[in-house]
């Protein structure tokens, strides 16, 4: 992990004054000119804060912080809009809002794509393939990630259950088996729903992911893997929007990983019988 991701990863348990200091390295491109008595000045906070905070993420010395941060800038920063503060400000005009639109969304693709852990992508991918019935679990707007997947899987000829009713999600999980999947979505990873489903799913022996930020031991233990996105974004936001993109992100790989293998005369005549029952409705 680079050290622009690791910061954003744990900037929550960070305390205030961590907080001030990582604003200034991520936020200011020219900090890696500056003095270590002038990032202090700029951050609020002293020279000894700063000292502590690189020993903190591995680093002896400023100097070496520097470079390791040069070095993760250049991998993720293709220009100066993802410098760009992406949380809108009260009297933002819409240019403003559209330019950090822009560069939030931007730069949570590359974290995201950064972040991913092939290895379990990969287990997915191959446990989805072979799935009897596929469940997709997800609630709020992580249910919307939840019904695109089930409805492009379907079009590509698996069997795909959804539902935005709680009640039918349960009721539906009564026929899982162990050659079944259930594949969930929570940002947070503690979603009720979310983990009764992953309950019900450990009790029927059926396989069970779940997308998330959280990467807690209790959670691993509930699940066969976890596909661990970055922390966009505070819980308590105006709306799920980089954590939404980095959960469609994970959806969009899990189903070319899926499909890929069909791609050609397979998957063409699949999608065709979905269009022509389409076609009888329109």
């Amino acid at each position: 992990m680079n050290i622009r991701m690791e910061i954003k990863q744990n900037y929550e348990s960070l305390n205030q004054s961590q907080k001030r200091v990582a604003d200034t390295f991520l936020r200011h491109p020219d900090v890696l000119t500056m003095s270590i008595a002038e990032i202090a000045a700029q951050s609020g906070t002293s020279a000894s804060a700063i000292t502590r905070f690189v020993r903190k993420f591995g680093y002896e010395g400023l100097d070496a912080f520097r470079i390791a941060l040069a070095k993760s800038s250049a991998a993720t920063t293709p220009n100066d809009l993802l410098e760009i503060n992406p949380i809108v400000q009260k009297n933002d005009d819409l240019p403003v809002i559209i330019e950090k639109v822009a560069a939030m969304l931007s730069t949570t693709v590359s974290d995201t794509a950064n972040f991913l852990d092939e290895q379990v992508l990969q287990e997915v991918i191959t446990a989805l393939k072979k799935a009897r019935r596929i469940y997709l679990i997800g609630v709020g707007a992580s249910s919307v990630v939840a019904y695109d997947l089930a409805h492009k899987l379907n079009r590509a000829g698996f069997l795909a259950l959804h539902s935005w009713d709680g009640h039918m999600v349960m009721e539906n999980l009564a026929y899982l088996n162990e050659q079944d999947v259930v594949l969930s979505f929570s940002y947070s990873g503690e979603t009720k729903e979310v983990l009764a489903a992953l309950a019900i799913a450990r009790e029927r022996g059926a396989q069970s992911y779940i997308v998330t930020k959280n990467q807690s031991d209790d959670l691993s233990k509930q699940v066969n893997g976890i596909i661990a996105i970055p922390t966009t974004e505070h819980l308590l936001r105006v709306g799920a929007i980089a954590s939404f993109e980095s959960s469609f992100q994970v959806a969009t790989v899990l189903y070319l990983g899926v499909i890929e293998e069909m791609i050609g005369t397979e998957l063409t005549e699949r999608m065709k019988k979905t269009a022509e029952n389409i076609k009888k409705i329109k």
